[in-house]
């Protein structure tokens, strides 16, 4: 067998290789003389049928089977005398395969690129540190209350935040349409997804008052009878209702399982609370950084086909999410991949930088390790034992918490190593990144 190896590209490779006819030729008859001893044929008792029948009627088919046998077990062998990693399937060109020729091919392929790391010493990352405030607390606790706020009939006109109960009916040039009628139709001031202008139109209703408003059908109603429409709305309130949030000294208490009065131990229970979402946010953001940094001081070359596979997989990941979370898979577009390429580049290449990290500073994971990672991930739920056994029943479960350890002790590696800029956040901050660096680019 004769092997050339071509630099097509950065990454891109061709090889060609060349087998002997005499190859083809001897192992075709090897599987022409084992069929003779089991082919059926009439006329011809098993075992007694000539060869040059077997190979006038199977030959070909034969051959077929040895070229691709045969190609597949020399382009395994080209690779390794070549000493080179493809990255996925090569693309296979025939150059010849004709009886008498031999075979002739070339394998066109990319392979992983040499990754030369940057000492983690000449590293920088940023550490947010965040301190939880009275503030921080007194706000956490308003939001419970607000989750569980009970309701208040009163006689006062409605305003922002109030309940209301209804009785609407609309009509479009004096007749009704469907789906514009309801009895006894419950809505929050401030907090509901109507019809533009109808909420607003609610506001200042006294209960036993009567309002009518006219308003605009949404252009993309689903009804294109209606779309865009002018509707008029008889609109009749039942009641009026305002928010009675539950006290710090008995209501939430409760609500927490804590004994009536017990509102320090409230205090202190939601402080608890919030720590824990802070450090777990915290362990999260500063692995990013490393990730980051990782990423900004070692750039590659990137094999297309990595980038393009991680691409797809995000794209499929995040269509599956649109549908689970609409329910209707038969109205969503599949996203175009481009949009998800930019964050596969980031993946793919953080992913080979922390593979060539583990490899040469020689982390494993070592079975005690792998249980006590499983068995922390099945901390919470009703069954842990259940849980660690799903993944000890799947060996690609396994896998996964196995990386998630690698990539932990890689993040300790540099931080134990990089320089360290502490960066300090606001608990909000922190919980909403986008919203805070959208509200920095605004000012």
């Amino acid at each position: 067998m004769q092997v050339s190896l071509e630099t097509t590209g950065a990454l891109e490779r061709r090889i060609t290789v060349e087998i002997p006819e005499e190859n083809i030729a001897s192992e075709l008859q090897q599987r022409l003389v084992k069929l003779t001893r089991t082919a059926r044929i009439d006329g011809f008792r098993v075992g007694k049928v000539p060869m040059k029948l077997v190979q006038r009627r199977y030959g070909e088919q034969l051959r077929q089977e040895v070229l691709d046998d045969v190609l597949r077990s020399s382009y395994a062998e080209a690779i390794r005398k070549e000493n080179v990693r493809p990255v996925g399937d090569p693309a296979i060109e025939p150059l010849a395969a004709a009886p008498g020729q031999g075979l002739i091919y070339k394998a066109t392929f990319e392979i992983y690129p040499e990754v030369k790391l940057v000492p983690a010493e000449d590293l920088q990352v940023t550490r947010p540190v965040c301190d939880i405030t009275d503030e921080d607390v007194d706000s956490a606790i308003h939001a419970l209350q607000q989750r569980y706020r009970g309701w208040e009939k009163i006689e006062r006109p409605a305003q922002r935040g109030d309940r209301l109960e209804i009785d609407f009916q609309g009509s479009i040039a004096g007749l009704p349409f469907a789906g514009s009628h309801a009895s006894g139709f419950t809505v929050e001031l401030g907090a509901s997804d109507l019809l533009p202008g109808f909420e607003e139109a609610l506001v200042g209703l006294e209960p036993g008052a009567e309002r009518s408003v006219d308003l605009t059908l949404p252009v993309d109603s689903q009804d294109s009878d209606l779309a865009g429409k002018s509707a008029r709305f008889l609109i009749r309130c039942l009641s009026v209702s305002k928010p009675v949030l539950p006290s710090l000294d008995e209501g939430l208490p409760e609500r927490l399982g804590i004994e009536p009065g017990g509102a320090e131990e409230a205090r202190a229970r939601v402080r608890a609370s919030l720590e824990s979402e802070r450090n777990e946010r915290l362990q999260t953001r500063v692995k990013t950084g490393v990730m980051q940094a990782l990423f900004d001081a070692n750039p590659m070359e990137l094999p297309k086909a990595l980038v393009h596979a991680e691409a797809r997989h995000l794209r499929d990941e995040a269509y599956r999410t649109l549908v689970l979370r609409s329910g209707k898979q038969e109205r969503i577009e599949m996203p175009p991949v481009e949009l998800f390429e930019e964050r596969a580049r980031w993946r793919v290449a953080v992913g080979l930088i922390i593979g060539e990290l583990v490899r040469t500073i020689g982390f494993v994971v070592s079975s005690s390790m792998l249980r006590s990672a499983v068995e922390s991930m099945a901390i919470g739920f009703e069954d842990a034992a259940a849980v660690v056994k799903w993944y000890y029943e799947d060996r690609k479960r396994l896998a996964s918490v196995e990386a998630l350890i690698l990539e932990n002790e890689v993040v300790n590696w540099v931080l134990s190593r990089a320089t360290i800029k502490e960066q300090a956040l606001t608990f909000d901050a922190l919980m909403n990144p986008r919203q805070t660096d959208d509200q920095a680019t605004a000012s």
